[in-house]
């Protein structure tokens, strides 16, 4: 069975390639489970390197999701708990039940990612498209070259999140189809949403998907009575006695545990539906925005080579003046800054004093939106945001990345103490847009790759004088500007962005 999820779209990017190169070589998400590997999509060569073990965490997971791939490999794994289960000979219900559980965690962290930021992919995919329509125009190609170009590697980095999403998929419902066989019967089960008694046998078989690039790729089908198959983009399968049987549960293995949805497979199909969505659109704008880029080339408003050595000497410039915890705190800046994520304005900042949990932290505080787009000194927020306290609400999640290495979730209440400069000078307050897209003509692509070399030129002199030590618990001066890059990187690509 092959179901066609998309037609070629575009892209090769600015932006992904500043954030998955500038630390090391990129590790595409394994195929787990029943379908453990492909070669629909060419996968980047290395070994992971040597990171916090936080990018095993929400930074490795928005990497893998937005990006296509990070420096480790923190997708979702089968469980120690259901790797024992495997293993031995005698398990009780009890156990089995457990390492369902066990299961369902490991996958939290990517549910949590991939629902929060897949429509933040879209100025990711537009910096792939703008690299390519430059890298076209170098080569001495037509404009309908140049827009074929841009539409194979928007399709491609596509097709990269739906690979991710499908390895993900393959991984958890292998799990549980080999958790099911230990069991027997209807233990592990097709229910319905809310659980209920109503239990359909639940197994595995082996399918196919092709992706937005047109590949096609193994994909693990989740059986309901031995007969109806259900793939990852498939709509709920409707139940006989009405509603829809959309859950994978587990049943209770004693009085003293309740039975337990597992998957809602709906919830799956629709964030990948949504990668098709927006496949459309950008498919739909892709004629439209070459033009606009192709003709700011021809008439040398832009210079080609402008827009393609930028992501270079980003990378150059990143992997010679950071050590390895800053390019921790790095890679976590442009990851929000690149999606148009609310992020601080880096230029001249240096460190935040952010006061959580009995504990006190230094780095850069990550959000969706900060209130009222400023992050002020001397300050207590609160997320999620509570009426019944003084505290300034904060809606989304919050992150703080360190200069430590780390990056740490923030919840409750938690107090911005001092901020400061590059000088170790303090700061009243920092300011924190979020970036979105925006109609503009030419000229304001212009103005931020001109702003763009002159940063460029910044970071190279403070390198030079071996300048770069930030106050207020550390850093580097010429980290801040690099985030900065990527935050201009992220947003340049809005100023030709037309809505059609």
């Amino acid at each position: 069975m092959t179901r066609s999820i998309a037609r070629r779209l575009a892209a090769v990017a600015l932006v992904v390639l500043l954030v998955s190169s500038s630390v090391a070589a990129p590790v595409a998400g394994a195929m787990s489970g029943t379908s453990s590997s492909t070669n629909a999509i060419d996968s980047p060569d290395g070994e992971p390197s040597a990171q916090s073990d936080a990018w095993c965490g929400v930074t490795a997971a928005i990497s893998d999701f937005v990006f296509g791939s990070s420096s480790l490999d923190c997708g979702v794994t089968v469980s120690d708990d259901v790797e024992t289960v495997n293993s031995s000979s005698n398990v009780t219900k009890l156990e089995i039940y457990n390492a369902a559980l066990a299961q369902k965690a490991q996958t939290e962290t990517f549910n949590a990612v991939s629902s929060n930021y897949i429509n933040d992919t879209q100025s990711i995919a537009w910096s792939k498209a703008e690299i390519a329509i430059a890298e076209a125009y170098q080569n001495g190609s037509s404009q309908a070259v140049a827009e074929s170009k841009a539409r194979t590697a928007i399709a491609d980095y596509y097709a990269r999140i739906q690979y991710n999403q499908i390895a993900a998929w393959n991984t958890t419902i292998s799990a549980y189809g080999d958790l099911s066989e230990r069991a027997g019967g209807t233990f592990i089960h097709w229910d319905q949403d809310p659980v209920s008694s109503w239990e359909h046998s639940f197994s595995t078989t082996n399918e196919s998907l092709t992706l937005a690039n047109d590949t096609q790729v193994p994909v693990v089908g989740a059986k309901r009575n031995g007969e109806e198959v259900f793939v990852i983009g498939d709509p709920p399968q409707e139940a006989d006695v009405g509603g829809y049987f959309s859950l994978i549960a587990v049943k209770s293995p004693d009085s003293n545990h309740p039975q337990t949805a597992l998957v809602d497979v709906k919830t799956w199909s629709s964030r990948f539906n949504r990668s098709q969505a927006l496949n459309d659109q950008l498919q739909s704008e892709a004629t439209n925005y070459t033009s606009r880029v192709y003709s700011a080339l021809e008439n040398d408003t832009i210079n080609a080579s402008d827009i393609t050595s930028r992501t270079t000497k980003m990378f150059e410039l990143a992997a010679s003046s950071s050590t390895d915890g800053e390019v921790d705190l790095y890679r976590s800046v442009a990851l929000y800054a690149s999606m148009g994520l609310a992020t601080p304005d880096l230029e001249g900042l240096g460190t935040m004093e952010v006061s959580h949990n009995n504990t006190t932290d230094y780095g850069i505080l990550l959000a969706e939106r900060a209130p009222n787009g400023t992050w002020q000194s001397n300050t207590t927020y609160e997320t999620p945001p509570d009426a019944n306290t003084s505290a300034i609400g904060v809606e989304g999640p919050v992150r703080l990345a360190t200069t430590g290495g780390d990056v740490v979730t923030l919840s409750g209440e938690f107090e911005v103490d001092n901020i400061t400069n590059t000088n170790g000078n303090r700061l009243a307050n920092v300011s924190a847009e979020r970036r979105s897209y925006q109609t503009a003509d030419v000229s304001g692509l212009l103005a931020k790759m001109n702003e763009t070399q002159r940063l460029i030129e910044q970071i190279e002199s403070r390198q030079a004088t071996g300048s770069g030590t930030s106050g207020g618990g550390g850093g580097s001066s010429s980290l801040a500007i690099v985030g900065l890059l990527a935050v201009l990187a992220g947003g340049a690509v809005i100023y030709l962005q037309r809505d059609t």
